[in-house]
């Protein structure tokens, strides 16, 4: 009986592990578009032109540009220690 429950709770530990990894992906997601607007709108302020093919919505931004905002923003979250859901 005793082996059943020890197996029981490392599945929990590895469900809890992949909701971790899932909350963490989306908090850098958030983060990453927040970036991105905000990199945008600062640019526009200071009269500074950004690739046309920036100036768009983070989804619709080209695949190399959104993981390198979203590598950026795991980055951040995890060295500064950020909670997005507070």
């Amino acid at each position: 009986m005793k082996k059943q429950e020890k197996h029981f709770f490392v599945e929990d530990d590895i469900i809890a592990m992949d909701d971790l990894k899932k909350m963490e992906n989306e908090q850098a997601k958030k983060l990453a578009e927040w970036m991105h607007i905000q990199y945008e709108e600062i640019s526009s302020e200071l009269n500074w032109k950004t690739q046309k093919k920036c100036q768009v919505k983070f989804k619709d931004l080209p695949e190399e540009n959104k993981r390198v905002m979203i590598a950026l923003a795991k980055r951040l979250l995890k060295k500064k220690g950020l909670n997005l859901t507070k």
